[in-house]
């Protein structure tokens, strides 16, 4: 492996423990910040089954995500964006 893909890999991996950790970090002490991600991104995904609002909701799922992620881990977040890993994806 180069370390293009090293680099690569260990970005991925970053981004992954960010958002798994999700499920451990609650904001009202009874659901956790992931199964609410987890219910924003059906709730999208539905609205736009019916509605057709977006063109690619890949986007949105993202940003669903990214959300939650930067009101947790602001730096860590910035971090994985500049290296570029969110574009190749």
């Amino acid at each position: 492996m180069d370390n293009m893909e090293s680099i690569k890999l260990k970005d991925a991996m970053n981004f992954y423990m960010l958002a798994n950790n999700l499920k451990y970090i609650t904001d009202d002490g009874f659901q956790s910040i992931a199964d609410k991600v987890y219910g924003a991104m059906i709730l999208a995904t539905a609205i736009n089954s019916e509605y057709s609002k977006v063109d690619n909701l890949g986007i949105t799922i993202r940003m669903i995500l990214l959300a939650a992620i930067n009101e947790l881990y602001h730096d860590d977040l910035k971090n994985v964006l500049k290296s570029g890993f969110m574009s190749s994806i």
